[in-house]
């Protein structure tokens, strides 16, 4: 008995480690069709984030995106020769709430809350504390695995749902934190939203001696890196479509002028519609503050909109509001200096609803931002100068669900988010000034018909042998049904025949 049960456990636990190891991941490729080059993520469900390695535009030679979801990392190269691979660590398989990316030297490393089975639960009023995981490419003897929680102070002292992190130098990394946290340890069951900076020492990772990472990872002094944004605020719990974002920008117009080189903040809350510019330099000896505050009305045209995504370009800011169902969403303007509203929107076409991924191409000569729908049937293009749309690229309905998106040089990458997530692109040459009919796409700035069909008037229809065939299997098919029918109701006519001659016989052998 004793033994049974041994043995029982031992393969009860190694059950559970191979559970816990994550899956191998093969290189994947992309299939050609329709127009684009699309890899299916074989491994990676409702993907949500798609970023660089690096902040800032990176050169040619080292683009390479991370494609996040479902608890996985994968590895998107970009150019010529388009593939995703595997994650840069297999110990970077975590449930990350937000995850970014950043290039510190010649390291790449992730750095975000993660949530559920790390949460603590401390209380009804604060819900759960989320540890920030640091997870790198770069290891040591004390630190074989490259990846760290960070307990204290960010992850026990409060519940953060957003991270951006700027790394400028390799001895200089600044993460930014959205979220509830606590004014002080004397006001219980109080909650502040607002940003905390904070200063992440990479150098850790460069020593040969241990360190603790409770009071080594990050350091930061709330006097000058916490700033409120909403006072004794009540806990929400944030999801993919209610999580506030953040934005980084610098040397914004301001009056009376701010510093040379100020650095700014852009907090965008789904949940409240708020959008909030604070001053936070790099500089942990200046103090973040807030500068702007702005509620984002999302009432237009008899349509009660959300906000679903965001991007800042220069003075600008770019909000996308997303509405239910087939209604209309559009693309908000602000000044970012005063967060006035610009006198004119973005009117999406008709049933284009939800503005998912703004894309900031810095790449193109003239300012231009591209516009992915979820549940849309093209990827629009935008010029910043006039507000106005003036590309389409007509998706084929497997990419309809689009989700993000980053530039290159020469094409636009994009995830889709569903059950099973894709990594396709479009071609920045492929855009034209009209939509493409049904089973059409953009080339080159002309419509174009998907394979087998061809260009009739103003649609897509069948080749003509195409056509001939269909119609030659169509009437095959007909004679062979009628032929069925036919012998189906001979039989029934003879069976019929049979009963009625059998009934008179009996009746004349009975008289």
């Amino acid at each position: 008995m004793k033994v049974s049960l041994v043995v029982v456990l031992l393969f009860s636990i190694g059950v559970l480690l191979v559970s816990a190891q994550p899956p191998s991941q093969p290189n994947l490729y992309p299939f050609t069709a329709d127009g684009f080059d699309t890899v299916i993520l074989d491994d990676i469900s409702w993907a949500n984030e798609l970023s660089f390695q690096s902040f800032g535009p990176p050169n040619t030679t080292n683009i390479t995106f991370f494609v996040y979801g479902d608890s996985r990392v994968r590895t998107v190269y970009p150019g010529p020769n388009f593939y995703v691979g595997q994650t840069p660590n297999e110990n970077w398989h975590l449930p990350f709430i937000d995850f970014h990316t950043f290039q510190n030297g010649s390291d790449i490393w992730g750095i975000g809350p993660v949530n559920p089975i790390f949460a603590r639960d401390r209380g009804a009023y604060s819900g759960f504390q989320f540890e920030i995981a640091v997870v790198t490419t770069k290891v040591n003897q004390y630190n074989p695995r490259g990846r760290i929680f960070v307990e204290q102070p960010l992850g026990f002292e409060g519940t953060f749902y957003g991270v951006h992190v700027v790394s400028f130098d390799i001895w200089n990394t600044i993460g930014y934190f959205v979220g509830f946290f606590p004014p002080n340890s004397s006001a219980p069951g109080v909650l502040n939203f607002g940003v905390r900076r904070a200063h992440f020492n990479t150098t850790l990772f460069d020593g040969n001696q241990p360190y603790n990472t409770s009071n080594d990872a990050w350091y930061f002094d709330s006097a000058v890196d916490d700033c409120v944004v909403y006072p004794n605020a009540q806990l929400v719990t944030y999801n993919n479509d209610f999580r506030p974002m953040l934005l980084h920008a610098r040397n914004i117009t301001t009056n009376p002028p701010a510093p040379v080189n100020s650095t700014y903040i852009v907090v965008v809350d789904p949940y409240t519609n708020y959008v909030t510019l604070l001053r936070a330099n790099y500089d942990p000896k200046v103090p973040v503050t807030r500068t702007g505050f702005q509620y984002l009305p999302v009432f237009q045209n008899f349509q009660v909109g959300h906000v679903v995504s965001a991007v800042v370009w220069d003075q600008l800011l770019f909000v996308g509001v997303a509405v239910d169902g087939i209604g209309t969403g559009w693309i908000d303007v602000l000044y970012l200096a005063n967060l006035t509203r610009k006198a004119n929107s973005i009117y999406l076409p008709a049933n284009y609803s939800d503005p998912r991924a703004l894309v900031l191409d810095f790449f193109h000569p003239t300012p231009t931002i591209y516009i992915g729908m979820n549940g849309g049937r093209s990827i629009l293009k935008f010029d910043i100068m006039s507000l106005k749309i003036v590309g389409y690229q007509t998706l084929p309905e497997y990419l309809h669900r689009t989700w993000r998106g980053q530039p290159t040089h020469e094409h636009l990458y994009f995830i889709t988010n569903e059950q099973h997530s894709k990594v396709y692109r479009v071609n920045k040459r492929d855009f034209c000034p009209n939509e493409c009919m049904a089973f059409g796409y953009c080339s080159k700035g002309q419509c174009v018909c998907g394979p087998n069909l061809v260009m009739k008037g103003n649609s897509c229809q069948w080749k003509e042998v195409v056509h001939e065939k269909e119609v030659a299997k169509k009437d095959q098919g007909g004679e062979i049904a009628l032929g069925i029918f036919f012998a189906l109701a001979t039989v029934a006519a003879g069976a019929g025949w049979y009963l009625v001659w059998k009934n008179r016989r009996g009746y004349q052998s009975v008289a």
